[in-house]
Order: C-alpha cells, then structure tokens, then sequence
C-alpha cells in the first residue's frame, strides 16, 4: 500500500535555515524518503515531509502492518532492552519508585525494570491502541498517553526518576519541544535514557534500511548534544555503539548549548559518501560472489 499525503519543506531545527544538500531520495521499502544535510551545521533530516497530520494518519494506515509489534516472544526482544537496564543502573542514585517509558510499545523496558524494581510504579506514553490496552490489562501500568506532542507533562513536573526514549527520538517533528517535557518531567535526582541510529556511524544500505519514512531526524553525537543542551539536560554519559547513540541526561539549570563546529557538516558529509562508497563495493563484491555461485 502506497501511502499518499503532501509534503512540505521543513527548515533545520538548530538554524532555522533551508540551506541543505540532498542525499537521498528514496528510503526503506522504497518510499519516497527526502533526506537532506543542512550546510550551516550538518544537521540531517527529512524535506520535504509530511506535516504532524500527514504522520499521524502514516502511523495509523501504515505504519503498524510494515513494524509489527512482538507478540509473546521475549526471548527475541529482552537483550536489547537489557542493556538499557544495565546503562541506566549505573547512574542511579537511589532505588527508583517510578518510571516513564515514552514509546513504550509492549512495555519490554518497563517490565525488565519492573523485574529489578519490584516496587517501581511504571507508565507509559504510547500511541498504539493495541499496545495501550496490553500494558494495561495486563501489567496495570498507567497509561499517560497516546501521542507524545500533547500536553501529557501538565501537572507531572519534576515527578519520575527514570524516563526512557529508547528509538523515538528520530520519530518526532519537534524534537526540542519533546525533551523540554522530559526534562521538566524529571525530579531533581531523575535520569534519561535516550537512544537514536547514529548518523555518523550508520549500519546497512542507507537507502534500503537506514533511511525511513518515520525517521523524520538523524542524529550524530555533536547534532544530539545540541538538542539536549538546548532543553537544558545535562549529558552525564553518551556513547556511540554498534550503529547506535545512546546517552543518560539529568535536568539541567541552565541552556549550554555550544555552537556547532564550522566542519560539521563536511564531517557528515564526507562520512556519507565513504559510507556509500563502502556499501557499493560490498553490494559489487556479493553480486560476483552470487554469479560465481551459479556457475
């Protein structure tokens, strides 16, 4: 199913200009996916996109029938989440009473820390009707909405210890306004955990599998803290691993936001064409290797 909508250009979301260069158009399963790199600060992202509307309507038409949710099979889907349980840990400074899973699907962190914290109260924020009605009915979480970019932080400010936005960052049209919400969700001695696809270290075909529809932003380490320094939280540790960017943030007192390095953006961009120039030779040298196996 080709899902249809409009598109409009979108401006960077750290200059606020339209000075980009263009690096793909198409994207995973061959969807019309416009990723661009602005030129002022190497920020790359999607333009033109679909607006909030057009996005919403993806998520329900489409979105669920090509990203399944699992279904009874933790044992294909507890190590990655252990290893959010295991980087957040760490960083704890007391047993946590609450926590807040923003994307939470089928609530796999929520349940690991559960696991550990017995007597953690656990909610989440969640746009699945399908995954809403299971973390309820069958854990009881509290469920604190369907859609991120409500105002579902109003009358919870300084409240959990531990939020998580693990993959969902990406996803978000406005992503400064998102973690202003996390930050002021989070008590004094709160933690973030927040996980993205590293944009300087990519894995897979860029177009077949890394570019998407959803991915509205592509973050590298410098372009990340940019965001969270602008929403005033404080990076205690980021680290890029295995094609992923990953970091725990505190709330911050003040905005530190640093101006981003003049080269960033030939950093990136050089980055995307050794990257493509490696992923062509990898596809030349498997096409051989298949036409020797015919013979």
């Amino acid at each position: 199913m080709v899902f249809e909508w409009p598109m409009n250009v979108a401006h960077c979301a750290i200059c606020g200009d339209d000075n980009v260069r263009r690096i793909s158009k198409k994207g995973q399963f061959n969807e019309e996916v416009n990723v661009v790199l602005c030129k002022n600060d190497g920020f790359v992202y999607l333009s033109p996109r679909w607006d909030e509307a057009g996005y919403k309507q993806y998520y329900s038409q489409k979105y669920s029938s090509i990203f399944p949710q699992f279904d009874n099979q933790e044992d294909l889907i507890e190590e990655p989440y252990e290893r959010v349980v295991s980087r957040i840990n760490p960083h704890l400074k007391n047993t946590p009473s609450n926590a807040l899973s923003i994307g939470a699907g089928k609530g796999c962190v929520l349940r690991l820390l559960k696991r550990k914290f017995e007597n953690i109260d656990c909610s989440a924020i969640e746009p699945s009707e399908e995954c809403r009605k299971y973390l309820s009915e069958n854990f009881g979480y509290s469920i604190l909405a369907d859609d991120i970019g409500s105002n579902w932080d109003d009358g919870i400010e300084d409240v959990f210890d531990i939020i998580v936005l693990r993959h969902v960052l990406e996803h978000l049209l406005d992503p400064i306004d998102s973690l202003n919400k996390v930050r002021n969700s989070l008590n004094d001695s709160g933690i973030a955990y927040i996980a993205v696809p590293d944009m300087m270290y990519p894995k897979g075909s860029l177009k077949r599998y890394f570019f998407r529809a959803p991915h509205v932003s592509y973050f590298s380490k410098s372009t990340l803290s940019y965001f969270l320094n602008k929403a005033c939280l404080e990076i205690i540790e980021i680290k890029e691993q295995d094609g992923e960017l990953w970091c725990i943030v505190k709330p911050g007192n003040e905005d530190k936001t640093k101006t981003i390095p003049a080269d960033n953006a030939s950093i990136q961009l050089n980055m995307i064409r050794k990257y493509k120039k490696s992923q062509r030779i990898s596809e030349f040298k498997s096409f051989i290797a298949r036409l020797i196996g015919r013979e």
